[in-house]
């Protein structure tokens, strides 16, 4: 408990810290601004002021919001989490995979349902991401007869017991996982995909023909301009017919996206000599698919509500970023 008293601690101090930066930064601000109207030189010096303050409290800002999730992750630690649970997509994994040759042995359903396994499950799971809960599934749903396969997983676990500020560190990277639905990325990996469209071709000429139409002003004038609109026209037009047949797929991209971002900050680690062989393979996997995440990029939901997701709209319908990304 100790440890959680002072991250507490340290949230507090970071909240009040963040607060007096935040009200420096703008005091200073303020006076520059009426300085300027006098055209006084400490506008200038009052700027420069308030830059170091403004950029301390944006860096406790992010300090604080890590201290935050640690402080989140150490009071739910070892606690029963309470929520509902939706077996069907928990099994999808299992149910993908079952006839691995990796399952020596399988719980049937019908025996699942008579020790009324679900129930022990939700006892058992102490999970915050929907791939932690799957693989779980899939452990008790095919439980390991070898040996030397539980001695690994014993000493694994062992780690996580007494190296709590490694064990934290991956906590806070599957962090980002949280909230996702595991049915998502299982069917997108597992399931059948769509054919590719025999439009794509189309889909890069009409970007490239967007931003060749950029240039025409210097060419045809004013005429340039409506040339540059009937382009933007267009090429929403595309976007929007393409993201009727896309939009229900995009939720799943997001979730591959954020999969494949925590197995590059796992992969990079330190290591360890339980863990090392799989971080090798994390690392080896998370390289083969940086081509995937350099599409995924434009397909990304927004994070944030203001006016510049505006701007980035127009500019991902002009150059058709996500119809040509997906």
């Amino acid at each position: 408990m100790s440890g959680i008293e002072e991250t507490r601690r340290q949230v507090k101090r970071g909240e009040k810290a963040q607060r007096w930066l935040a009200v420096l930064a703008a005091v200073l601000l303020a006076a520059s601004l009426l300085a300027g109207f006098n055209h006084s030189p400490f506008f200038f010096l009052g700027t420069l002021a308030a830059l170091p303050a403004a950029a301390a409290a944006a860096w406790v800002y992010y300090r604080l919001k890590g201290l935050k999730a640690l402080l989140m992750l150490r009071e739910r630690w070892g606690g029963r989490v309470k929520k509902e649970r939706d077996f069907a997509i928990i099994a999808s994994l299992f149910d993908h995979l079952q006839t691995s040759a990796e399952d020596t042995a399988v719980v049937d359903e019908q025996t699942w349902r008579d020790l009324n396994l679900d129930q022990v499950y939700a006892l058992m799971d102490r999970t915050f991401t929907a791939e932690g809960q799957a693989v779980l599934y899939r452990i008790l749903r095919s439980p390991c007869l070898t040996l030397a396969p539980l001695q690994d997983r014993a000493a694994v676990i062992k780690l996580f017991q007494e190296d709590t500020p490694f064990r934290e560190k991956i906590q806070l990277a599957l962090l980002h996982l949280e909230g996702r639905s595991e049915k998502d990325s299982t069917g997108l990996l597992w399931g059948d995909l769509p054919q590719p469209s025999p439009a794509a071709p189309l889909y890069h000429l009409l970007a490239l023909a967007a931003l060749l139409s950029l240039l025409s002003p210097l060419f045809l004038g004013p005429q340039g301009l409506a040339l540059i609109m009937g382009m933007f026209g267009l090429n929403i037009y595309v976007h929007h017919r393409v993201s009727k047949t896309i939009a229900h797929r995009l939720p799943a991209v997001s979730s591959l996206a954020a999969l494949l971002r925590t197995a590059l900050k796992l992969s990079r680690l330190e290591r360890r000599p339980e863990l090392r062989e799989r971080q090798d393979q994390l690392q080896q996997a998370a390289s083969a698919c940086r081509p995937i995440l350099k599409k995924i990029r434009f397909l990304h939901p927004r994070l944030f509500v203001s006016d510049l997701d505006l701007i980035y709209d127009y500019f991902k319908y002009f150059f058709l970023l996500e119809v040509r990304g997906f």
